[in-house]
């Protein structure tokens, strides 16, 4: 039956086909509405306590998740409007360079891909969330890139 009504009308293969289409597809990220992305380059050291007082709400995550790291000083901050597709670049202080693109939106989380030092990896983030992505060697320390991601 199914393949007499495939072949006898044209609504009834795109129908077939759009169901298919649903059904057997992932989730889908929405194009959606724009995401505003702030990223913010932080050099951490071990030289002494002290935390950038421009690094506001940050200072607390910082100090606990980069242990034994206790000096973090902003190097430099760039915010974009990203639609989806769109990708931004950033020249880091050690010489690479982010790139960053939002893939889109699903369920309240956009979907952030990033591309540095070799990394490529893709971070789901809630809308209004921030995270963070290190390691990479810099002046004695290391750099600490702090994503946060707006709706």
């Amino acid at each position: 039956m199914l393949k007499s009504l495939v072949v006898s009308t044209p609504r009834a293969v795109a129908s077939l086909v759009l169901t298919l289409a649903l059904l057997c597809g992932g989730p889908a990220l929405a194009q959606g509405p724009d995401a505003k992305v702030r990223v913010t380059v932080i050099h951490a050291t071990k030289d002494g306590t002290s935390v950038a007082p421009d690094l506001g709400d940050l200072a607390k995550y910082l100090v606990k998740s980069f242990a034994p790291y206790t000096a973090f000083k902003t190097l430099d901050r760039q915010q974009v409007t990203l639609a989806a597709g769109a990708s931004s670049k950033l020249a880091l202080p050690n010489g690479s360079e982010l790139i960053y693109r939002n893939d889109g939106r699903a369920n309240g989380f956009v979907a952030l891909h990033l591309e540095v030092g070799g990394l490529k990896t893709t971070v789901n983030v809630k809308d209004g969330g921030t995270f963070f992505q290190a390691g990479r060697s810099y002046e004695g320390g290391m750099i600490v890139l702090a994503f946060a991601v707006d709706p």
